[in-house]
């Protein structure tokens, strides 16, 4: 054993052994009197693989972008003892093309730009153990005390707690997923997984983690709060114990200035690499500590890494192929009055024109029979048709349909498919269903239907069973049958099949 301040990152993992967490390499034994420098903590959220920025919803600005927060982490540790970490959802759930070919594109990139560990989002497990596989490519590791695997090769990926040797501090880092993932994702894409209540599975771990380190940090996907235990719901139940920052995600909150909450710094850096949260941990007396934190916005003044900026480059060339694919639109309308505007505080939005085009995609569909009726959750429709192009290439409707869920034939009677329609809007907006006739693309209001009468409904994966709130829809379904394709399957081959046949 040594006894040194180490300026270097040494991250050690733990695991659980006879109701003990205990570290797989041996910790470096440090001089109780040495003073410990400033440490730094970088910090992202739901990133939503988006590779290269976006633009911002009120300014129109580019903010974000893989290869200005590779610029920021490389210099902040440059300057001195850093870590970086993220809180999850790093893929998929955004409508980006840079998801169509998995989630290992991204994980690399993330890698490339320096994080040390991260968290695990309900979006990063959509494509089940095979899209988690995918995202372990980018080389660091994660972290979740309440998510526990069957498989041992991810049960060494994804650890419950991890200690960071860092400049002379002991930091203690702990994980934690959000329970709605049962709700948010289809069971067969969570085989293989378990995930146990957060507060309990946070204590437990916190209680065993705290005789080994100076303070801890949790990086949590629960949300700074919800319809269910939240940051603002744990702070207080850790109020004593060694936690000292919660990094937050889930809800895309960008907390300036972070709140404090019994002694604890609530954070989040909002969503899509917009900012970064900067943590400055110092030693203030004996035993106490002093901590600060602000947002790094990630704008046009922070240059481009040039080595990450290379390999985005790269990365984007096995996409060529989407890109030259090109689909030739049909005309769709809006659906005026009979269609559905939803949104969230000063966000709204329409996608009338997305879920026509799904409309007669499936009534063309061979395998739906032209009565059907559909209602997809908007979450399935995340991007926007272009308003006047005549057509587009595969990884922009990838961006607007980019959910991986089969589709699913129910059938339901009148009187209960009245209630669903009803039952809408009660719904969290991306949990609202567009319903509309298949053949006609008319919307179907609940006075158009018969209460007797059993119909077709078409619908997603996830809410066939009762997620994303349509708890009502399986109690009320007489039967059902998974169609072999997603959304942007049929579509395609509708789109396609027009090109084939000539039909302008």
């Amino acid at each position: 054993m040594t006894t040194q301040i180490e300026t270097s990152l040494r991250l050690v993992p733990l695991k659980w052994e006879d109701a003990q967490l205990v570290p797989l390499a041996e910790l470096t034994e440090r001089a109780e009197t040495a003073t410990k420098p400033e440490i730094t903590v970088l910090h992202t959220n739901d990133f939503h693989s988006s590779v290269t920025g976006r633009p911002n919803s009120h300014t129109g600005e580019v903010l974000g972008g893989i290869t200005r927060i590779a610029t920021t982490i490389k210099s902040k540790k440059a300057a001195g003892p850093t870590l970086a970490l993220d809180a999850g959802d790093s893929v998929f759930g955004s409508g980006t093309w840079w998801d169509a070919q998995g989630a290992s594109t991204t994980g690399r990139l993330r890698g490339a730009a320096g994080y040390d560990l991260a968290a695990i989002g309900n979006h990063d497990m959509e494509h089940g153990l095979e899209g988690l596989a995918e995202l372990f490519q980018g080389g660091y590791p994660f972290v979740a005390a309440n998510l526990h695997f069957e498989e041992t090769s991810f049960q060494e990926r994804v650890r419950p707690a991890y200690i960071a040797e860092l400049a002379g501090w002991r930091v203690g880092l702990t994980g934690v997923t959000t329970p709605d993932t049962l709700h948010l994702v289809p069971s067969r894409m969570l085989a293989g997984m378990t995930l146990t209540d957060p507060t309990e599975s946070l204590k437990t771990t916190i209680k065993a983690l705290e005789p080994l380190v100076d303070t801890i940090i949790i990086i949590s996907h629960l949300g700074f709060h919800g319809h269910g235990t939240g940051d603002l719901d744990i702070a207080p139940e850790l109020a004593g114990s060694k936690v000292s920052v919660i990094l937050g995600g889930h809800t895309h909150d960008a907390l300036t200035p972070a709140p404090v909450v019994n002694g604890i710094i609530l954070c989040n850096a909002g969503a899509f690499g917009e900012n970064m949260t900067e943590i400055k941990i110092a030693q203030a007396g004996a035993n106490g500590l002093a901590i600060r934190a602000g947002l790094i916005r990630q704008d046009a003044t922070i240059d481009e890494d040039g080595e990450v900026l290379t390999l985005r480059e790269s990365l984007a060339a096995s996409f060529q192929p989407l890109l030259d694919l090109k689909l030739a639109l049909p005309e769709v309308s809006d659906l005026g009055e009979d269609g559905l505007s939803v949104g969230y505080g000063d966000w709204h939005f329409s996608r009338d024109r997305e879920a026509v085009l799904l409309a007669q995609a499936l009534g063309q569909n061979a395998e739906v029979d032209p009565s059907s009726l559909a209602i997809v959750p908007i979450l399935y429709v995340l991007g926007s048709l272009p308003k006047t192009a005549t057509e587009m290439n595969l990884a922009e409707l990838s961006e607007v349909y980019p959910n991986i869920e089969h589709l699913v034939e129910v059938k339901i009677g009148g009187a209960d498919l009245k209630k669903l329609l009803e039952f809408q809007s009660s719904l969290v907006f991306y949990a609202q269903g567009l319903p509309l006739w298949v053949a006609g693309q008319g919307r179907v209001r609940a006075g158009q239907l018969e209460d007797e009468k059993v119909y077709k409904l078409i619908t997603s994966e996830l809410a066939a069973e009762g997620g994303l709130g349509w708890k009502l829809l399986p109690e009320v379904v007489r039967s059902s049958r998974v169609l072999p394709f997603t959304c942007k399957e049929a579509i395609r081959e509708y789109l396609e099949t027009r090109s084939l046949t000539g039909v302008a």
